[in-house]
């Protein structure tokens, strides 16, 4: 690559991302990609979210639903404790 990251445009670290992300010689020059684009680093985590096996992928799962329960029941308790108050 001739150019610096800082260099490239949003469709060419897309581009890039996408081309060899799966190549492991690239894996160093990928992560600097990663690193420079949030939108590129969000798509890395959630492919390797998918990529999981079926277990420790049902793991995450459980978790984040509980994590949204837990939120849920924050904003009921929260809404209840307001109409207490009226």
């Amino acid at each position: 690559m001739t150019k610096d990251i800082s260099e490239l445009s949003s469709f060419e670290l897309w581009a890039i991302f996408l081309g060899f992300a799966h190549k492991r010689e690239h894996r160093a020059f990928i992560n600097s990609v990663i690193e420079a684009k949030e939108e590129i680093a969000m798509a890395s985590a959630e492919l390797q979210i998918i990529s999981q096996d079926r277990i420790e992928r049902q793991a995450y799962l459980d978790r984040e639903d509980a994590r949204r329960a837990i939120a849920s029941d924050l904003k009921v308790a929260v809404y209840n404790a307001k109409i207490d108050t009226l």
